[in-house]
């Protein structure tokens, strides 16, 4: 059995933050353990919201005797859309819209009414 779809924020201001939100991984860890449910790790991933500042933290979970540092990714899809961290949404925008004009292509294609 696995948790699914959670999600940990915290807003980064300083160094405490980091260490406040790798202690809230910690906890989380050893709260799904405590209920016998596995995370995925390689599907655990780190993404920083922000127009301005490069946060560049890396966070990590233990899993037995072996630490392992969460993939840091520009961009994540949650529920359907995709959000970069620049909340610009253009990487979702033209997923829609490459998708769109398949839908399109193939009707033409086909000769059809979609």
């Amino acid at each position: 059995m696995y948790a699914d779809d959670a999600k940990v924020y915290r807003t980064i201001q300083s160094k405490m933050d980091e260490v406040s939100l790798q202690s809230t991984l910690n906890k989380l860890k050893e709260w799904s353990d405590t209920w016998l449910l596995k995370l995925n790790i390689d599907k655990c991933k780190v993404v920083s919201y922000s127009v301005r500042d490069k946060i560049n933290t890396a966070y990590y979970i233990t899993e037995g005797n072996s630490v392992q540092e969460l993939e840091r990714v520009h961009s994540i899809n949650d529920l359907g859309v995709i959000f970069d961290s620049a909340l610009s949404f253009r990487e979702h925008m033209s997923q829609k819209i490459n998708k769109a004009y398949s839908i399109v292509t193939t009707c033409w294609q086909l000769d059809s009414m979609c």
